[in-house]
Order: structure tokens, then sequence, then C-alpha cells
């Protein structure tokens, strides 16, 4: 039976007072004054809270879409909502309870958030071929059919995403976004340079004749569960879902788990040989599920250019990502400041005592961390 939907939308500054409005249609046996909550995460991408009256673990988990844009899906909040749909429709997320306007509710997830801070005790290797199997399940050629009866459109979203990216960027006229690049070398029209890395990445991508599926597209540590029992991982943050190069969800899922909160993410680059394993793997999978015949050395090394095209647009766009958090009220960003201490962590940065100047220094960091992206991008592409 298909979750019902709730013609309401919930204020995600005031998630907890006026959650009980949804609620009340959803659970109406639920009385107000037994209902516990607990904030699961408190962003302006998203905002997700469970509420429960006994066990955490029977908890409607409410997940309201935030005020931060970036994906062109969050400025249309129909369009999220419909993807949500069909993925519970197929069995691609947690079982979905009911929708509304901006957002969702969904069951209780086992497990926890993996994180870049748990990652290295649950081990790198672990976490990505348990979640290349669960991506080869979301891009099975089954899914992909049935998606489309359901009325997603099957376009490459990356075309999409990094063109909205681009558009979102501060003025790099201004000597003072310029300066904060520090001693990075830049060059002085980074508009244009900008501009014609995403005309030359998108034409190649159109060049290569790469596979597309249904795909995920933002499997970062943050939105995988991890159960330690089954050991098993679950993804969340169904959002960002939509047709995309295959190659595309495997290389974010590589690079975004080995690098993703680097400074300097060349010098975290997976090898050729460490990509090529988790492309067999992956292909492994796909096998098993019927969507490909044996693996072959010759398709591996296919798969292998398809993920170096893909990495670069990845890198391209989520150096575009990075900077958009720049933009930000310090007051907003103040929200962020035990993930900004994990970053810092994560870079050997010695975390500052005052919350300003771990402001300060995030800040600072993610300009070295675009610059670095950027200047990887362009040095490959002047390869090509």
């Amino acid at each position: 039976m298909a979750a019902p939907e709730f013609d309401i939308a919930l204020d995600h500054n005031k998630v907890q007072e006026e959650v009980f409005q949804l609620l009340a249609l959803l659970k109406p046996d639920w009385r107000k004054d037994d209902v516990k909550i607990k904030v699961l995460e408190d962003g302006h991408v998203n905002v997700m809270i469970a509420c429960y009256v006994t066990k955490l673990e029977e908890s409607v988990v409410v997940r309201v879409f935030g005020d931060m844009i970036v994906f062109p899906i969050h400025k249309k909040p129909g369009r999220e909502i419909k993807t949500v749909r069909v993925m519970n429709e197929l069995g691609l997320c947690v079982p979905i309870l009911c929708t509304f306007n901006n957002g969702y509710c969904m069951e209780f997830v086992h497990g926890e958030t993996i994180g870049m801070g748990s990652i290295h005790q649950i081990g790198f290797d672990v976490v990505i071929r348990d979640s290349l199997r669960e991506l080869a399940r979301y891009h099975s050629n089954e899914h992909a059919e049935l998606a489309k009866e359901m009325g997603l459109d099957d376009t490459p979203v990356i075309f999409e995403n990094c063109e909205f990216a681009l558009g979102l960027q501060p003025d790099f006229d201004d000597p003072k976004i310029m300066a904060s690049f520090g001693d990075a070398e830049l060059p002085p029209d980074m508009k244009g340079e900008l501009d014609a890395i995403e005309k030359k990445l998108l034409r190649l991508l159109k060049e290569a004749d790469m596979p597309v599926a249904f795909c995920h597209n933002d499997t970062n540590p943050t939105n995988v569960f991890f159960d330690q029992e089954t050991k098993s991982v679950t993804f969340l943050d169904y959002e960002s879902c939509a047709f995309n190069y295959v190659a595309y969800d495997i290389a974010y899922l590589v690079l975004v788990t080995m690098t993703g909160a680097r400074v300097d993410a060349k010098k975290h680059m997976p090898t050729k040989e460490v990509v090529v394993t988790y492309l067999k793997y992956y292909l492994e999978c796909r096998c098993k599920q019927g969507d490909m015949d044996a693996v072959t050395d010759e398709m591996v090394e296919t798969w292998y250019k398809h993920y170096q095209l893909t990495a670069l647009a990845m890198n391209f766009w989520l150096g575009l990502v990075v900077l958009l958090f720049t933009k930000r009220p310090s007051h907003e960003v103040a929200k962020d400041s035990e993930k900004a201490k994990m970053w810092l962590m994560l870079n050997d940065i010695p975390v500052p005592e005052t919350e300003e100047e771990i402001m300060k220094l995030l800040s600072q960091m993610i300009f070295k961390m675009f610059a670095n992206r950027f200047l990887l991008v362009k040095e490959e592409l002047d390869k090509i």
C-alpha cells in the first residue's frame, strides 16, 4: 500500500514544535505529552528527528528539507517527494510512513551513521564493499526500467547539478574573495576557467557513452548507516537520488569515503590497483543480479576509464559545493561547530579553543579545499 500524503509543511527552524501537526495525522493515538523527541540531524540541508512514545527503536523518523540549496532538486520539493515515493515503491529506501509538502517520515533505522570519525574503526574496505553491494542493487536494470515507467527523467543529473552549482559561486572579481584563497596559484579569470572546465567535462561525459542507471548520488559516510550485528549498510538522504552515470555513483562513493574531508585530496587519492579491485567487486555484484555477463579484464579496464572521467566530474562538483558553505552567515555555520572540529582533526590541524577561531579556520580550509580540487581537475583535463 502506498504511503499516505499529507498537505502540510513544517518550518525547518521549528520542527520540534510543529511536528505534532504531522503526528496528529500519522499517529492519532499518540498523546502529545507522551511523545519524546531526539534530534538526529540539525543542519541547513535537512533536519531529522525521531519521535517515539516508549522505545527509540519504534520511532517515527521525521525528515524536513532545510533552506540550503546544494542540488537543483532542493528548489523543487515536489520533485524530491516524487523521487522518495518512487524509491519506496521499488524498495530502495527505508520504508516510508508518509510524505508531506517539504519532507517525509520513515521507520527507525538500526545501526549508526558511519561518519568520518567511526569509518576508521569499521574500516574503509568494509564500508566501500558493503556500499558497492547496495549500489549494485540500486543500479539494477529492473529498477532503472521501473523508475522510468513511474515518471522519473533518465537524463544524467550531473549536467544539471554542475550547471546549478556553478551559477551559485561567489564573485571571483571581488579582491576579498580571491584573497581568501591564500597562496593558491589560481588563474585571474576564475569564472572563465570554471566555465571552460564545465564545458569540456560535460562534453567528454556525453562522448564517453557510459551506462546510466538510477543512482543515489550522495553516498558520503554521513548518509550511510552501518548495522554492526548484520554487517550491512543502509543509505539515507534520498533527495539527491536520480538517474546518472553509474561510474559517477561509484567514484563518488570511493572518493568521498577516502578523500571527502581532506583539504589536499590529491595526496589521498586511491591507486589504480585499489580502484580496479573495487570495480571488479561491483561488477561481480551486478553479475550475481543477472544484469551482465561474466567480468572480463577488458570490461574492467573500460569501467576504469569511466571511473577516471566521472571522478573528475565529481571533484569539480564537490569543489563547487564546498565553496557554497562560505556564503552562509557565521551564526548559521556555528550550528556545525562539532563537524568543523572533526574536519580540522582529520586534516591534522590543531583545534582552537574558541568557536570564532574554529569557524575562521574552517573557512580557510574550505577555500583551500576548493582551490586544490579545482587545480587537480584542471591539471588532469589539460592532459586530455
